[in-house]
């Protein structure tokens, strides 16, 4: 409860732009109502929803796709039919192709056909594309791109390799966790465009062409310094989205800071991500047109950010559009919009209640001139990637013929909106953008529609035709076309023709645009880029891009590795700009073979050892500790963490720098950051003095201070992790744990996580002092068994009326049973701990006195209830002892396949 009243009180802050209404149960902005459109009887526990090409709602689940028919027009479906009973572990993606269905579940893609078109399935489907596992962080949304192929977006566990990197020009061969797969009409081959991401659901396209998704988090290891939140992104094609790990159990994402992540769109924070949609329809006000909307499971929220260009990509701010105004449950699984500009919301997930509602704009709108002009009436259709959408335009567009669009992408007099989507109508329909109509696009002074022209060269059938005017587009600064033609040189080779400018793009002032510069030159442009001439004085930015384009290693210079190391360390200590300095600082930490990260086996420091260190002579590795040891701190937060994580990957020994770390631990530094540099100090070999040992012990015991003063729940993982951390100091510095319990931070129940760590004659006086603690836990209980008896039980007994505790006091007195204490173990015997009950009941027996009818109606009850447990055989046998003692009798028993049978003499005999 802690976690989500905190999570309530953060999200408070991002308020709704315009008053709040209430609808159905629901918090709205004004101006709009929510209706129920469908019920639990017609489609119950719903997965995913999307809209046939008759603008049907048609939702999936566990074996069934079902479409929804409101037959009388009153805006609410009163029927279900059945398209498909699949897949058995519900569908997490779907889309329509005119009749047809596009759908993941059991182990892969499969197109469903309905031939004649009555909402049937025909049979058997047509395998298109192999998935492992199902279900959670598998395979998830399907939407038709503006080009005509297929996107879908997958989790870390979807299998997703580089078996799916059928094309020549994937971006990506080697993939990484969860991706997104671009998918040929026909099924028949596959690229991955991007990767690094953990169980994003959703994606959608804006009308600039951009691919939004909203990511999961790591919710295990809340707070603590590696977490990251549920985030949006713009997806970078080609690019790593920071998440390296697969399954859920072992967490670890790329800090956003590193230039080897694509930057996030916004970070949300906790939550489950279940649905993007951008609004491109006419029945919202013009603030909600064009903006991106995201919905979250978890907290049963849609937001609704609106977009503003920023360089290559988007600035926004996070609005609550939509939540529940009440007690009512809402688990939302998915949204969509309709053929009327309503967006549809699906519940469900995990067994619960299915229901889809309707949200409607019922206020004012501008009214707009009715589209006559058939060119027009394609451009201007609402949600084009829509299945229904599609079935109205398509067919128009194709009887217009392909010269109709490449005059409205050559009008200027056109919104610029339309002439973007002429050129996505020429891609899809009609072979692409011909040479000459590319030429004449990059000529104008319209920077959305040549980055459009750049996307759509990268699916030209004209290689050498592409090459040239992507290569052309490279000149250009504005980071809009930049990064357009970057990315669409992922999957280019250049021709001698035809050289990009590669120093430009290295040196351009957007991060997005460098990246894809250097991702060109690493996947086709190598031999480009080295037969390209060097600039005579080459900026800080140029120097680092090319240290990334090469890597630590060069088989043709047996000089690089130094090379590398003492460039990018000199970068890295004297530059002036901050961003700079830590790329050049994470390419030193990719020069020690990146951080260690072992699947499926969590460490402690994890994110702080280097994979290949040893492969590094220790003179390099010596010159890069002298250079930047004096250099931290700098001032910049990120900077410092990752500075203080290369002198931790580096084992660094410096005058002054262990001071310098631990400097970084106050009283007002975030509990996130403790940790960080708290691992830092772990990792460096430097010998404690006793001011450095007393910050470190104050840090240490202040962890849950500051937990608690935030309201910040532990998660998961962060018990173990932080205690793991101090096992670490602790081998580092004998004198840690005496100096912890003489801190006078030290003193909260959760201290005793550290205190069962100590040294054995450090320990009573640590009891002691967390004796006087106010709140216990079990853990603290479990820790002050090192104290006597004498002075323990009496402290014991008075705390066993806190329920909670119960178990724990329970195994502490079974030490040394006292008749006192009888009523205590003879409650215990109800507990829900077998092993609890097993002590228990052995404590009795060592009791003398004769058993009530209350006492053996204890012992009966408890007996009965782990005979429906058959693997607790020790805590029957040990009540079936017990029983023998206080009745006197005797029962031979033989445990057999039904326990109750075997009992029933003890039963009988009551």
């Amino acid at each position: 409860m802690h976690r989500r009243a905190a999570l309530l009180l953060f999200f408070a802050a991002f308020a709704l732009p315009c008053p709040a209404a209430i609808s159905h149960g629901f918090r709205v902005p004004e101006g709009f109502e929510v209706s129920l459109y469908a019920g639990d009887d017609l489609a119950h526990d719903i997965f995913s929803m999307t809209t046939d090409s008759k603008g049907r709602i048609v939702v999936a689940g566990k074996d069934y796709v079902k479409i929804l028919h409101d037959t009388d027009g009153d805006g609410k479906a009163d029927k279900a039919t059945l398209f498909v009973k699949a897949s058995k572990t519900g569908a997490h993606g779907m889309y329509f192709d005119g009749n047809d269905l596009i759908m993941n579940g059991d182990g892969g893609i499969r197109r469903w056909h309905d031939t004649d078109g009555v909402g049937v399935a025909d049979g058997e489907p047509e395998f298109w594309l192999r998935t492992e596992r199902d279900g959670e962080h598998s395979a998830n949304g399907i939407v038709k791109g503006p080009d005509g192929w297929f996107y879908m977006i997958c989790g870390n566990d979807s299998g997703i390799s580089s078996e799916h990197a059928k094309l020549p020009g994937s971006p990506v061969k080697q993939v990484n966790a969860g991706a997104l797969v671009r998918i040929s009409p026909d099924g028949k081959t596959s690229e991955v465009l991007a990767h690094g991401f953990r169980n994003p659901y959703d994606i959608d396209f804006h009308p600039f062409g951009q691919v939004f998704t909203y990511d999961a988090d790591g919710e295990r290891d809340h707070h603590l310094p590696w977490y990251s939140g549920t985030r949006i992104f713009d997806i970078a094609t080609g690019a790593h989205h920071g998440w390296v790990l697969k399954g859920w159990g072992h967490a670890w994402n790329r800090p956003a800071a590193w230039p080897d992540n694509t930057e996030r769109l916004w970070e949300v924070g906790r939550g489950s991500p279940t649905g993007v949609f951008v609004y491109r329809h006419r029945a919202f006000p013009t603030r909600y047109r064009d903006g991106l909307f995201a919905v979250c499971w978890t907290f049963g929220r849609i937001y609704f950010f609106p977009l503003t260009r920023r360089g290559s990509t988007f600035d926004t701010q996070m609005e609550i559009f939509m939540e529940t105004a009440g007690d009512t449950g809402f688990a939302p699984v998915d949204a969509v919009v309709g053929p009327d500009g309503d967006v549809f919301v699906a519940i469900g997930g995990r067994g619960t209640i299915g229901s889809v509602f309707r949200v409607h704009y019922t206020g004012k709108l501008p009214v707009e001139k009715p589209v006559t002009d058939p060119v027009r009436q394609v451009l201007t259709a609402p949600q084009p990637l829509a299945s229904w959408s599609r079935a109205k335009w398509v067919p128009l567009a194709k009887e217009l013929g392909q010269a109709a669009f490449e005059e409205a992408a050559l009008n200027g007099k056109l919104p610029l909106v339309e002439r973007i989507r002429a050129v996505e109508v020429l891609v899809e329909l009609f072979a692409g953008v011909s040479p000459e109509l590319g030429r004449k696009l990059a000529a104008t002074n319209e920077p959305e529609l040549i980055a459009r022209v750049a996307w759509a060269l990268a699916r030209s059938t004209d290689a050498n035709l592409a090459v040239k005017l992507l290569a052309d587009l490279t000149h250009r600064d504005d980071p809009r076309i930049a990064r357009a033609a970057w990315e669409a040189l992922i999957s280019r080779t250049p021709s001698a023709e035809a050289t990009p400018d590669w120093f430009r793009g290295l040196n351009s002032d957007d991060r997005r645009v460098r990246a894809a510069t250097a991702l060109a030159a690493r996947a086709i442009g190598k031999d480009s880029f080295a037969t390209t001439p060097i600039p005579r004085q080459l900026t800080e930015r140029q120097r680092l891009g090319i240290l990334r384009i090469y890597g630590p290693e060069r088989a043709d210079d047996p000089n690089w590795q130094a090379h590398y190391f003492n460039n990018a360390a000199f970068v890295a200590a004297t530059s002036r700009d901050p961003v700079t300095r830590l790329d050049a600082v994470r390419l030193l930490q990719l020069g020690l073979g990146d951080v260690k990260l072992v699947q499926d086996k969590p460490d402690t420091y994890d994110g702080f050892v280097a994979s290949k260190t040893e492969d590094i002579p220790t003179p390099l590795r010596q010159h890069v500790v002298e250079r930047l040891a004096p250099a931290f701190p700098s001032g910049e937060a990120d900077l410092d963490r990752e500075l203080g994580r290369l002198l931790a990957m580096l084992s660094a020994e410096a005058p002054g720098l262990l001071e310098r770390v631990t400097a970084k631990l106050t009283d007002r530094s975030p509990v996130e950051d403790d940790i960080h540099f708290l691992m830092v100090a772990a990792r460096l070999p430097t010998p404690r003095n006793a001011e450095t040992t007393a910050r470190i012990a104050h840090a240490v015991a202040g962890l849950h201070h500051k937990m608690n003063a935030d309201k910040k729940e532990p998660s998961t993982y962060w018990p173990a992790r932080v205690a793991n951390l101090f096992s670490r100091l602790l081998e580092r510095d004998e004198k840690l744990d005496a100096a912890l319990v003489a801190s006078p931070n030290f003193g909260l129940p959760d201290h005793a996580l550290f205190a069962q760590r100590f040294e054995k004659s450090v320990q009573p006086e640590a009891a002691r002092k967390l004796l006087t603690a106010r709140n216990w836990n079990s853990e603290q209980v479990a820790f002050l068994a090192v104290l006597s008896d004498a002075e323990l039980f009496p402290v014991l007994r008075q705390q066993w009326p806190q329920s909670r505790l119960q178990d724990a006091i329970a195994r502490v007195l079974a030490r040394n049973p006292q008749v006192e204490d009888r009523d205590r173990f003879v409650a215990a015997l109800g507990s829900f701990q077998p092993a609890v009950v097993e002590l228990a009941a052995k404590s009795l027996l060592k009791l003398q006195g004769d058993a009530s009818p209350k006492e053996l109606a204890a012992a009966l009850t408890s007996l009965r209830r782990h005979c429906a447990a058959p693997k607790e055989k020790a805590a029957r046998l040990a009540l079936s002892d017990l029983l023998t003692k206080w009745s006197g009798q005797s029962v031979a028993l033989t445990e057999t396949g039904d326990l109750l049978k075997a009992y029933a003499p003890w039963f009988e005999w009551f």
